[in-house]
């Protein structure tokens, strides 16, 4: 096995290491045990957007202990930031962070197209938002609220917020307090 393999074999997240065990160890001899593309696809597009650099240069994915705490933590210089829950997924609430179509609307096989980016506000530094950049609303509910977000329009993110994306996928903001 590769030396960078087995380096970097701690950084993935446990849902990568079962694929691996099941295709390279498992399905070794039986092949009924490999994983199926789709599953490959699923989980790498899950890995891409819970892939996350902060802006120390610290680099890393988040955990079951994140999702655990409700926040990412970074592994260089401890900053800490909430989680946006998507179906299995769970990507940080920083500048720059991203979802893909398939993750947003369970009907969706479009693995490469961005439906909803974590921007930052223009006018007040450090309030973050998600925009939507597909093309179909969604409704997002806060604690006393709720408020329409139309395409390539935005809404605050805050703890305890909920989204609705479709019928049957819905996101929130997981609580870090």
């Amino acid at each position: 096995m590769s030396d960078n393999v087995i380096r970097l074999w701690k950084r993935y997240p446990d849902y990568i290491h079962d694929l691996f065990v099941r295709a390279f160890v498992d399905g070794i001899r039986d092949t009924s045990k490999r994983p199926l593309e789709t599953e490959w696809i699923t989980a790498l597009v899950r890995l891409r957007s819970e892939a996350f650099t902060c802006s120390c240069g610290g680099f890393s994915f988040v955990s079951e202990e994140d999702r655990r705490n409700a926040s990412f933590t970074c592994p260089r210089c401890r900053a800490s930031y909430p989680l946006l829950k998507l179906g299995s997924t769970c990507i940080p609430v920083a500048k720059g962070a991203v979802a893909y179509k398939c993750q947003l609307h369970a009907a969706s096989d479009d693995h490469s197209t961005v439906a909803l980016k974590v921007v930052e506000n223009r006018h007040t530094k450090g309030l973050m938002g998600i925009k939507n950049v597909e093309d179909v609303e969604w409704e997002v509910r806060y604690d006393d609220s709720k408020k329409t977000v139309r395409p390539n329009d935005g809404a605050e993110i805050k703890p305890g917020m909920k989204i609705e994306f479709d019928f049957k996928t819905t996101g929130s903001v997981l609580r870090s307090d």
